[in-house]
Order: structure tokens, then C-alpha cells, then sequence
């Protein structure tokens, strides 16, 4: 939570959603980790400056941690998207901002119905909007199966947040492979 009333940001709490077992039920809430054991290359310099590897957070990128966050307008529920379960996570932010809040829900994207599959790649959810009552996910196919550039494909899947459980349904479909 930041406090800007001052006329400079300032934190007035966090909280740590690692581990948290979703008030809706399932598994207990993972982000994944980034090894930083081994040696040079998995390590960071205490100088910012120092070139670095980081070969284990690079090759998670994109794959592990949060991806974005929005306010549904009009509630307190803060949405946010997560990369290495691939869920959308709904947290109800009303309470105090030093703890974590009792309602937080994690909804496993591949487990809705209308979202979509893929056998030419993983599908990386990351973009969420909310717009006159809807919710809208951004998702992309990475072709990572067929390591074919013409299989990249990316989805804009539209869900109800109040009943996000009724599924997708896709409102756009397209290569975002066009030539400039």
C-alpha cells in the first residue's frame, strides 16, 4: 500500500502472498524460485554495477513470479496474474495492509472452461484489464513445442470477475507475427 496524501509516496504496508492457501480451496499459492546458489553465475554482485549472469532468472523469465495487476473498479479486490501456476488471483485488499488479507482466491486458468490449449506451445498468460463490468486476459502461445515462429499465436479472453468460474470466451484471436 503506498500513501501519497503526504506529497511523496510512502509504504504504509505488504504483504507476502507465497504460500498463502487460497480462501476458495487448492494448492497453496507458488510463484516458483530463482536459485541463487552455485557460484558466480547464479549469484548477484552487491554492486549494481558489476556484470552478472543470473543464468537461473534468466531463463525464467516471463515463467515465474507475478505478471500484471489491476483494481476492479467499483470493489477492493485487487486482481493479479500468476505466471508459474497460471491462475488469476483475486485478493480482497479492503483490510489492513500489514497482513495478509483473508480472501484471496486463485482461480487455475487451464481448469476454466473456454480457455483455450495448445499443442505447439505453453500458453503464458500475462495482461489483465478490467473495462465496463469485464475482465480481460491477455495470453500468448510461445511456441515453444514446435519452435516454429508461424505457431506464435496471441488471445484476448474476456471473463465475468463477479463469476469468473462461468469460464472465457475469446474476443480476439490473432498472429502478432505481422510483417511492418
Amino acid at each position: 500500500n503506498v500513501d501519497y496524501s503526504s506529497g511523496s509516496a510512502v509504504l504504509s504496508g505488504k504483504f507476502n502472498l507465497q504460500g498463502v492457501t487460497p480462501s476458495n480451496g487448492g494448492s497453496a499459492i507458488d510463484f516458483g524460485t530463482v536459485t541463487r546458489t552455485g557460484g558466480a553465475d547464479y549469484t548477484l554482485p552487491s554492486n549494481v554495477s558489476t556484470p552478472n549472469r543470473d543464468l537461473d532468472a534468466f531463463g525464467k523469465v516471463a515463467t515465474m513470479s507475478y505478471g500484471d495487476a489491476d483494481m476492479q473498479p467499483g470493489t477492493d479486490y485487487l486482481w493479479t496474474v500468476n505466471l508459474y501456476q497460471q491462475a488469476l488471483i483475486r485478493i480482497d485488499v479492503a483490510g489492513s495492509p500489514t497482513s495478509v488479507p483473508s480472501d484471496v482466491r486463485q482461480f487455475i486458468l487451464g481448469s476454466l472452461p473456454g480457455y483455450p490449449s495448445s499443442s505447439t506451445g505453453e500458453l503464458r498468460p500475462w495482461a489483465l484489464k478490467f473495462q465496463n463490468g469485464k475482465g480481460y486476459l491477455g495470453v500468448i502461445n510461445d511456441a515453444s513445442n514446435s519452435n516454429n515462429q508461424s505457431d506464435v499465436e496471441a488471445f484476448v479472453l474476456e471473463f465475468d470477475p463477479n463469476n469468473i468460474t462461468a469460464g472465457f470466451s475469446t474476443v480476439l484471436n490473432f498472429d502478432p507475427n505481422i510483417k511492418r
